[in-house]
């Protein structure tokens, strides 16, 4: 079994000049796993001198290895075998097995493959691996959380578990080079019953974007993983089934530790699913992990991290503790000490919540949400209570648009987000041929608020609809008619533009790489409440600095045009 020191000084020792020679000689043989392939029977070989390399079946004679193992080789190595061969003896064995323990080749494939070091070194430091602890971790890949987290404590018992064939097998090769009890298995995260409660600690990075009808198979149902959890069905999140299937295997009062997508922390898809795990008491922290993190996608991801028996959840926003790259984004070891000791205590970064709380926000569980600062509103009132109606816009494609749009001016016009500058609404929209049926619900009618759904600064508009004018509004808006008995439209944009209202906003904001507002959370802000003699004195001198601004902007708009013939005039 590979030492502490053994392992840091094979760490230590430069791989990449024996990779390429390995890999140029292997050359020609179509995968990346051919360098693994290669250095492993070199090291075999290097070991025993009887082992014979010749041929791929004098091989397997004389080195004994199973039949996966073989057909690992076989495929990885093809018709290269006469070039190993003459690579026999040309390398140290500790440089061979360097480069089975740490080559990471580049590619889609890999990368896809390949947990990064610093998320790994942050889980590593939540679940506090301990002598004699048993370690899972699903959908291991090629076995580099395993080898990160044996570097620590070699005298924990591990198991991992990945359902691709190379993959296990190269993870099997660097567990027989570590040593120590590691176990590595073939199998689907999904399928793993046997495992309930062996495990004192366990940890996930599982697919990404997956769908339960891509994933299940073989007769396997969700209600098979989720013991029947009628929450967690084909609509929900594969992120919280895979949760479901990974929590299931702590059986003591330890942790498990998994990366998700932001947007099953929040979206409504999974609101239910999120519920049943807070009534559960199973969700112990929430961290918002940096963005491009990752080699192989730019979905912003979370780490959540389960246990038993919580009451409170711990709320940590870690998008800024990372050393900043141009391409990607790293978590040194010292930042993932410092987020691993946010879950433990409440910080300008990190926040502790009741599920009573967790429930008036509808059990979202992304922290960025809870961040900001509350916002004191005197006399607050909830939106929803001087709202009549909210409507997302129609959700029409490029194309439909295109075959909609008429050269000609109609009584029908459309409003996009383009269409709002500095909280006005453009005069010259574009024109529609026609308005079908069906989008007759969404157009807008006039005093309604307009609200951008997506992206921040949002933007914010009152409308205003000429008798006989039909305006259809985008899908990326929010249509709110008001019950203007109760409040005046103006008076509500101008508070929703304020620094309290745009705190307000923010405070409801989930996605980082593109923010956006839902509609529940929008009707919870508290919005202020005062006489209606105060908001329309408030809305009129709103309106007049408004009007004041579309003058500016006539005025701008003509000295533009002055410039751009000026040439012209003077030529004249």
């Amino acid at each position: 079994m590979l030492n502490n020191k053994e392992f840091e000084e094979l760490r230590e020792l430069d791989i990449e000049k024996a990779a390429f020679e390995i890999g140029a000689y292997s050359r020609g043989t179509g995968n990346s796993d051919a360098i693994f392939a290669a250095a492993y029977v070199l090291l075999r070989s290097t070991e025993d001198e009887m082992i014979d390399t010749k041929s791929i079946e004098s091989f397997i004679q004389t080195a004994d290895i199973s039949n996966e193992r073989a057909l690992f080789l076989g495929h990885a190595l093809n018709q290269s075998w006469d070039k190993i061969h003459e690579l026999r003896n040309r390398f140290s064995a500790d440089i061979l097995r360097a480069v089975i323990l740490f080559y990471e080749p580049a590619g889609a494939k890999w990368e896809a493959d390949a947990t990064p070091t610093g998320v790994i070194s942050l889980a590593k430091e939540l679940m506090e691996i301990r002598p004699g602890d048993k370690v899972a971790d699903f959908g291991t890949g090629r076995g580099g959380f395993i080898r990160e987290c044996f570097a620590d404590e070699p005298n924990a018992k591990y198991y991992g578990n990945e359902i691709n064939v190379t993959a296990k097998e190269i993870a099997s090769i660097r567990a027989e080079l570590l040593g120590g009890e590691i176990v590595i298995e073939q199998g689907n995260i999904l399928d793993m019953r046997k495992n309930d409660g062996q495990f004192d600690v366990a940890f996930s990075n599982y697919p990404f974007g997956q769908r339960a009808k891509e994933m299940l198979g073989g007769g396997l149902s969700i209600a098979d993983i989720t013991d029947g959890n009628p929450e967690l069905t084909r609509t929900a999140s594969m992120d919280w089934v895979f949760n479901s299937a990974v929590y299931r295997t702590i059986g003591g009062p330890r942790r498990a530790v998994c990366i998700m997508t932001n947007g099953s922390t929040w979206n409504t898809l999974d609101k239910a699913a999120r519920k049943w795990f807070l009534s559960n008491g199973s969700v112990e922290a929430v961290i918002a992990l940096p963005d491009r993190l990752f080699e192989f996608t730019n979905i912003g991801t979370t780490m959540i991290v389960l246990s038993h028996g919580n009451s409170e959840v711990m709320m940590v926003d870690a998008r800024d503790m990372c050393d900043k790259g141009r391409r990607l984004n790293v978590i040194t070891e010292s930042q993932a000490k410092e987020i691993a000791s946010l879950c433990k205590k409440e910080s300008k970064y990190s926040k502790k919540l009741s599920y009573e709380k967790l429930a008036e926000n509808d059990f979202v569980l992304n922290p960025v949400r809870y961040m900001g600062e509350d916002v004191a509103i005197k006399n607050g009132v909830p939106f929803e209570s001087v709202i009549k109606n909210i409507t997302r816009g129609a959700q029409l494609s490029a194309a439909e648009l295109d075959g909609l749009v008429s050269e000609t001016p109609t009584d029908v016009q459309y409003l996009m987000l383009a269409n709002i500058k500095d909280g006005i609404i453009d005069n010259n929209l574009p024109y529609l041929k026609t308005l079908d049926k069906k989008h007759a619900k969404y157009c807008v009618k006039n005093n309604a608020l307009i609200l951008s759904k997506n992206g921040a600064p949002f933007k914010i508009a009152v409308a205003e609809v000429k008798e006989g004018q039909k305006i259809l509004a985008n899908g990326n808006l929010y249509v709110i008619e008001l019950d203007e008995e109760k409040v005046d439209p103006y008076y509500i944009k101008a508070f929703l533009e304020s620094d309290k209202g745009a705190a307000a906003l923010q405070n409801i904001v989930v996605g980082a790489t593109i923010p956006n507002i839902g509609v529940e959370q929008l009707k919870k802000i508290n919005v202020p409440s005062v006489p209606m003699g105060v908001q329309k004195e408030i809305a009129l001198k709103y309106l007049a600095m408004v009007d004041e601004v579309k003058l500016l902007r006539r005025k701008m708009d003509k000295a533009l045009s002055n410039l751009k013939h000026m040439f012209d005039a003077e030529e004249t």
